[in-house]
């Protein structure tokens, strides 16, 4: 999880993408209630990326091979973020607006850099699900500022077949999807930029709004939980749809999970400790005494980034810790400061992976910029690339 922070505007200013791989911004414009559900189409693309570089390893690695493509029941990692992981495959997107050698899009690798695939091409593609046997996202089209004009549910088989319009809706976008049974969950702003939460059958069907003026975090069961227009934690029930606050604290957008039965999150109130609540508001307890973004659960761990307190872009990066749900058992994983300019931060934790984005570049004011998506496991002693390339500053 993640919020936008100050080392986040700092990379907007000097006109970086306007997603970086994480996320998409938030804008445009008014709901009609209306349903586009479009035909079915094959929409593959079978072009291997000749311009992204071999994965490189440090040492040798090791990955859950129980699923592949002919058998996609295997455990599906990452769920809702920039990178899926699905025994021996890795799916990611390229979405920099500015990407000079690479194809924007959709891609997948094995997990040893081999068999590096386009399955769709697009701009603006996030929130990636990887669910039957379908990869579900968001694809957003913009006009050349990058502001949205569109907006579209989709989903494509794993090997990029069967490419399938489930909605598409005109003036809007979308910050984050959820998968949650028969639903597809949404995060939604207007132009104005008012949120609300609204919901869509995973066959396109059935939109229907669940509350205006929340952003939405996550979905429990008959439970979606939001954040107010104070950052405030709240609870939506969905078969009444009554709103109600959970404790006394307050969340800046993205740092805010849950989890059997829990809510965690970084905690506004209290220079953005880690703390954890269960759904009912009960039993609030503080994980850590230190400022924290980017948190993931895996596997009973929670794994997180150091907040600075300065964001000299020539140094930020920031330490990954770990720590037990409890929040016993701190232990330093390593640090990602750049030796270059630039900085790395925390966008998934998969099965035991840690997975970064990194941006680097020669000098402040420097024209050109290098963008690298890589993974390091939970020691912090293997390192691998999954795809790095150029890219020009905007402007």
């Amino acid at each position: 999880m993640r919020r936008k922070n100050a080392s986040g505007c700092m990379l907007f200013s000097i006109g970086l993408a306007a997603m970086l791989l994480v996320s998409c911004a938030r804008q445009p414009s008014v709901p009609d209630g209306s349903i586009s559900v479009l035909p079915e189409t094959d929409g593959s693309i079978a072009a291997t990326d000749r311009t992204g570089p071999d994965i490189t390893t440090t040492s040798q690695s090791s990955i859950v091979t129980e699923s592949t493509l002919d058998d996609p029941s295997g455990a599906a990692f990452g769920n809702g973020g920039p990178v899926v992981q699905q025994g021996d495959w890795i799916y990611y997107t390229v979405s920099e607006m500015q990407a000079l050698d690479l194809e924007w899009g959709l891609y997948r690798m094995r997990s040893d850099g081999s068999e590096r695939t386009l399955i769709h091409e697009g701009f603006r593609i996030h929130s990636i699900h990887l669910v039957d046997g379908w990869l579900y996202f968001i694809q957003s089209t913009t006009v050349e500022d990058g502001t949205p004009i569109s907006v579209r549910v989709q989903k494509i088989r794993p090997d990029g077949s069967e490419l399938t319009h489930l909605l598409a809706l005109d003036g809007f976008d979308v910050d984050q999807m959820q998968i949650a049974g028969e639903w597809i969950y949404l995060g939604r702003f207007d132009d104005a930029w008012q949120p609300s939460i609204q919901r869509v059958r995973t066959d396109g069907t059935g939109l229907e709004v669940i509350a205006e003026g929340y952003s939405f975090e996550a979905v429990d069961q008959d439970l979606v939980f939001a954040r107010s227009g104070q950052n405030e934690i709240v609870r939506i029930d969905l078969a009444g749809r009554e709103t109600e606050l959970v404790g006394p604290d307050t969340v800046a957008g993205g740092d805010f999970t849950t989890s059997d039965g829990w809510i965690y999150y970084c905690n506004e109130s209290d220079q953005w400790s880690l703390y954890r609540i269960r759904t009912d508001g009960t039993d609030r307890q503080q994980l850590t005494d230190e400022p924290t973004f980017n948190f993931f659960l895996d596997h009973g761990k929670i794994v997180y980034q150091l907040e600075r307190t300065e964001y000299d872009m020539e140094v930020t990066g920031g330490e990954l810790v770990q720590i037990a749900l409890d929040g016993s058992g701190r232990q330093m994983i390593t640090d990602v400061s750049t030796e270059e300019a630039g900085f790395a931060y925390l966008v998934a934790v998969l099965d035991g992976w840690l997975y970064l984005h990194e941006i680097t570049y020669d000098e402040m004011g420097a024209e050109t910029y290098r963008s690298r998506l890589y993974r390091i496991d939970s020691t912090g002693s293997n390192q691998q690339e999954i795809v790095a390339y150029d890219c020009i500053m905007a402007g």
